[in-house]
């Protein structure tokens, strides 16, 4: 319907559903659900691999007539409620544990992107690419940043551009610089601080103490200079080895580890007059199990993001040639993801690449009472009273447009 006789989807066109759509829905029918003892709903996987890459209503509605012609049945339409707990979040049918490093966070998980945020937390649960589809300030980037925070991981964003060339994305070499050395130990032993909390049973008071002591060395070692910095992290490491028990053994011996052996190449470390390869951006998060945000990727040379394509395949590797020193492909961490957002207006990713992710376009939501609870709690948290918060009902639908309205009515109420 859209390939061939392209009765509609002519937004966003071409379109290829082939067969890694037939094994991502398998993938998805066949597994199990971590809510109920059977099978995942089918008809959510429907919306989510299918309806949602549409870019326009008409578009959607033209899949839930082809969806009721084959299988006799409406798609259902429905709104996915948040639950939030200590371990978990949940959205709808999609579930991700939560890490003990998790904070509170200012952003709020409004009612429209519900939807979007289901499918996201599916195509994180499956290790898929996600590819966020919208106009600037459809709430790409917030949806991404609120799914981070509240599950406790590290998100790191990369604006593309046109200049944007493979170096940044995969390393290349620079000068030594003592201070990016020193950079790079504080945040190893930021994440081992981390681990030994979220890791450590809070029950016993003496690993409560480990922890808190941990947290305070942390801080010395974050102003500590060049000659006092080693004896620190060897007390932190001497910590974190005292708090290991054999079912966090690898977890964390691994970073004590690695803490280790920057800590005593920083001692050593001489910088006049050399180079050395420095790690980019992917690489590093790649290793270090980060949540990559490749924010307006269509702006990108499609040359610069072929060199994912391997990356992105099923148990996919990423090689990087340019470094001399590295004779092994890189194999992504387990809990590293990657996510584009793509404002179509700027033109589309390749073919190759679309079709290795997950498309999601975030389209301003059709309910009204959705909407207009989104319109009022964005008001409130604005500290725009009930009396005034009508004036943000007649927003356009994006988070941008309600933001700046509600700021505008923030200011009328305190100018009286």
């Amino acid at each position: 319907a859209t390939m061939e006789r392209r009765e509609f989807g002519s937004s966003g066109a071409p379109w290829e559903f082939n067969l890694r759509d037939v094994s991502r829905f398998m993938e998805l029918a066949l597994s199990p659900s971590m809510l109920e003892n059977g099978p995942k709903p089918v008809d959510a996987f429907v919306a989510m691999l299918y309806e949602q890459r549409m870019r326009t209503r008409s578009d959607r509605h033209h899949v839930r007539a082809l969806f009721r012609s084959v299988f006799g049945r409406d798609l259902p339409s429905r709104i996915p409620t948040l639950h939030i707990t200590e371990d978990t979040v949940q959205v709808g049918h999609s579930v991700l544990q939560r890490r003990r490093t998790a904070t509170p966070t200012r952003l709020r998980a409004l009612g429209g992107q519900l939807t979007y945020a289901e499918s996201l937390m599916t195509c994180i649960e499956k290790r898929w690419m996600a590819i966020l589809v919208g106009v600037a300030g459809a709430g790409k980037t917030a949806l991404v940043r609120w799914l981070a925070s509240v599950t406790g991981n590290r998100l790191v964003e990369f604006a593309m551009n046109a200049g944007v060339d493979t170096s940044e994305l995969l390393g290349g070499f620079e000068q030594v610089d003592v201070q990016r050395h020193r950079s790079r130990l504080v945040e190893q032993v930021s994440e081992l601080v981390d681990r030994l909390v979220e890791l450590c049973e809070f029950g016993s008071d003496v690993r409560v103490q480990a922890a808190a002591h941990a947290c305070a060395l942390l801080q010395q070692v974050r102003r500590a200079d060049r000659d006092a910095l080693s004896a620190v992290i060897a007390q932190i490491v001497l910590i974190a080895r005292e708090s290991q028990t054999e079912s966090m053994t690898d977890s964390l011996g691994e970073l004590i580890t690695a803490v280790e052996q920057a800590s005593q190449a920083f001692g050593v470390l001489e910088a006049a007059g050399r180079f050395e390869w420095v790690d980019g951006v992917l690489v590093e998060a790649l290793e270090r199990g980060q949540w990559l945000l490749l924010d307006r990727a269509n702006l990108c040379s499609a040359s610069v993001l072929d060199r994912l394509n391997g990356l992105l395949e099923p148990n996919g590797v990423l090689y990087v040639n340019e470094d001399p020193k590295r004779t092994t492909p890189v194999v992504p961490h387990p809990e590293f993801r990657i996510i584009m957002a793509v404002d179509p207006q700027h033109g589309e990713l390749s073919r190759a690449m679309r079709n290795r992710g997950i498309e999601i376009c975030m389209l301003p939501s059709d309910n009204d009472e959705c909407l207009v609870g989104d319109q009022m709690a964005v008001a409130r948290s604005l500290g725009v009273g009930r009396e005034l918060s009508a004036a943000v009902r007649g927003a356009e639908p994006t988070l941008t447009a309600l933001v700046q309205t509600a700021v505008h009515a923030a200011e009328r109420v305190q100018r009286g």
